[in-house]
């Protein structure tokens, strides 16, 4: 992982676990909007789109900083680029 500010990565980690989105869901919506930011604030566009229910919003905070341990996660691991392709189904 090369030239990611710490908001940028931890926007993608964020949308990483966000309700409905997978790991292709997550590389069309980068290559979309150009930043995992840009694509969080687009996510109730996106999801009214799409016919969902609710808005569609973004992972809240709390679940990427104090959530992985409660998902069996972990600390360690990966760049953010690789948590993609290990992301679990059913989120």
């Amino acid at each position: 992982m090369s030239g990611l500010s710490q908001p940028e990565a931890f926007a993608r980690i964020r949308l990483l676990r966000s309700p409905n989105i997978g790991p292709v869901s997550y590389a069309q919506l980068l290559a979309r909007f150009g930043t995992a930011e840009a694509a969080i604030e687009a996510l109730p566009e996106v999801g009214a789109r799409a016919g969902r229910a609710g808005p569609g919003q973004g992972a809240p905070v709390a679940r990427v900083t104090g959530g992985a341990a409660g998902r069996g996660g972990g600390a360690g691991g990966g760049a953010v680029g690789e948590a993609a392709g290990r992301r679990e189904s059913g989120g």
